[in-house]
């Protein structure tokens, strides 16, 4: 379920633009994550953003933890390497 989202636009994009989206995990917790994005047209950046998550039973719900079979695949994914700006 996302709780959270943040956008900071820097410039504006026109029809016809071609743009390039970046995204990755910028943050991995026992119940939360958050998405951080990076709009960009060349070299220049158009906007910035985050999203951000939880876990829910999906059968009562409720907040949980990362499914078990997700954690390892995630965890991956959030590793420092998985941020195109670092």
């Amino acid at each position: 379920m996302v709780t959270s989202c943040k956008v900071d636009y820097r410039r504006g994009a026109r029809y016809g633009d071609t743009l390039e989206v970046d995204a990755w995990l910028a943050e991995l917790a026992s119940r939360r994550l958050r998405f951080a994005y990076e709009v960009r047209r060349g070299e220049e950046v158009l906007a910035t953003g985050m999203t951000e998550h939880v876990w829910v039973d999906a059968s009562t719900g409720r907040l949980c933890r990362t499914p078990q079979p997700l954690r390892e695949p995630f965890g991956r994914l959030a590793s420092p390497s998985a941020d195109p700006n670092s």
